[in-house]
């Protein structure tokens, strides 16, 4: 699943964590499916408040058992990690704990590491007894 973002404002990002709560909801797997990437583009937009980090958690928490049932982790890719993106993360962590990993990275090369990392997990795993 992934998802691009530019000039976003904070009621956008919760926006598109609804639509992304939503399309969790309707997903029928077994097992984890999804790996998820949130990439935000360079731009005007700027960093979620408090109040809309706490609707965004909100949402993630009422989706959280399909959540832990269909994603295999997240990916947040930025334009760049300042002090102030790594504040808006360690608030929104300190809000809501990810049902799957979780990654913040900036370069394209971190993500396609992000990629290969969950998938070898995932294929590291024994295969699950029906």
């Amino acid at each position: 699943m992934r998802i691009e973002m530019k000039d976003a404002e904070p009621d956008d990002l919760v926006e598109v964590c609804k639509r992304m709560c939503d399309c969790v909801k309707k997903a029928k797997c077994s097992s984890p499916e999804y790996l998820v990437h949130l990439r935000v583009l360079p731009g005007k937009g700027i960093p979620p408040d408090p109040p809309c980090l706490l609707k965004i958690a909100a949402l993630l928490l009422e989706v959280r058992p399909w959540m832990t049932q269909n994603i295999i982790a997240t990916c947040l890719q930025v334009p760049f990690i300042d002090e102030t993106t790594k504040m808006v993360q360690n608030i929104f962590l300190s809000l809501y704990t990810p049902a799957a990993p979780f990654y913040m990275v900036e370069t394209d090369e971190e993500r396609e590491h992000f990629y290969k990392t969950e998938m070898d997990k995932l294929s590291a795993k024994p295969a699950e007894k029906q």
